[in-house]
């Protein structure tokens, strides 16, 4: 462990926290459609609000991948409002889990 830690194989120790139990059981994957890439560093601004867990820059019609996690819709739209406010933001796709099979970060297993 000392010697992944010190080789920045890990890169941290989290606890893995229960959405649904915390009261945001809405997971959403928003593709977030830019006019340039400038405009997607503008989105990665976003990282302050809560309800974003992750942004990704990706290949693609769209720059930014943001996973997502609300209580419910009316809190998603919010959420939305704010990334459609931002000057280049073309427009967004927004996919909904309906459930979690799998969720893990990559293995050591090489």
């Amino acid at each position: 462990m000392k010697r992944l830690k010190r080789d920045r194989v890990i890169l941290g120790t989290v606890a893995r926290l229960d959405g649904a139990k915390l009261g945001r059981p809405l997971l959403c994957f928003v593709q977030v459609i830019t006019s340039t890439v400038k405009r997607a560093r503008q989105v990665a601004a976003l990282s302050s609000l809560p309800d974003i867990e992750e942004i990704h820059t990706v290949t693609g019609e769209s720059g930014i991948l943001l996973k997502v996690r609300t209580r419910d819709t009316h809190a998603l739209e919010a959420v939305l409002v704010k990334i459609h406010a931002i000057e280049g933001v073309e427009g967004t796709r927004t996919q909904i889990a309906l459930s979690s099979l799998l969720e893990r970060g990559p293995s050591p297993d090489l």
